[in-house]
C-alpha cells in the first residue's frame, strides 16, 4: 500500500485518496476531513510553492502603505500646528481684553476721585481734557487703537451731586 494524498472539494465534505486498485476511490471524511487534508505535508508544500510563485502581486505595497501613513501623519501635524496658532491668537486676544478692562477701571476710579465740577472738562472726549488725552495715550498701546480708529469715547452729559 502506498501513501495517501488527500484533496477536499469546496464544501469540505469529501476526501479523494489515491489508493491501490480495488479499493473505493471516494470516501466521506466526516468532520475530520479538513484536518486530514490540512495536515498533509504534500498539500502544505504545494500551498507554500503557490505563495512563492506570485511575488509580483505584493511588490510595492509596503511603499504604498508607508506613503499613506506619511500623508495621514502630515495632515495630523498640520492640524496640530493650526490648533496651536489659534490657541496663541486667542490667548493674546484675551490678554488685550484684560488690559482694556483694567484701563477702563483705572479711568473710572480716577473719574470717581476727581472733583465733580471739573469732571466734564477733564474727561469728556469733546473737550479733549488732560484725563481723556492720558486715556487715549494709554489705549494706543493696545492693538488696533489709534486716534481715529477704535479710540475710547467718554461723554459726560450731566454730573449728579453727591
Amino acid at each position: 500500500m502506498t501513501g495517501f494524498t488527500y484533496t477536499i472539494d469546496e464544501a469540505g465534505a469529501r476526501v479523494t485518496s489515491s489508493v491501490p486498485k480495488g479499493w473505493s476511490r471516494t470516501t466521506t471524511a466526516g468532520r475530520f476531513g479538513r484536518m486530514a487534508a490540512v495536515s498533509d505535508p504534500t498539500r502544505r508544500r504545494l500551498r507554500a510553492a503557490h505563495r512563492r510563485a506570485r511575488p509580483g502581486l505584493q511588490r510595492g505595497t509596503f511603499l504604498l502603505e508607508a506613503l499613506i501613513a506619511a500623508l495621514v501623519f502630515s495632515f495630523g501635524s498640520l492640524a496640530m500646528v493650526g490648533l496651536q496658532a489659534r490657541a496663541v491668537r486667542h490667548a493674546n486676544d484675551a490678554q488685550y481684553r484684560g488690559e482694556a478692562a483694567q484701563l477702563a477701571q483705572a479711568v473710572l476710579a480716577e473719574m470717581g476721585a476727581t472733583d465733580v465740577a471739573t469732571l466734564a472738562t477733564r474727561f469728556d472726549a469733546r473737550s479733549g481734557g488732560a484725563g481723556y488725552t492720558a486715556l487715549l495715550d494709554r489705549a494706543k498701546n493696545l492693538p488696533g487703537v489709534s486716534a481715529t480708529q477704535n479710540s475710547p469715547d467718554i461723554l459726560v452729559d450731566r454730573v449728579l451731586r453727591r
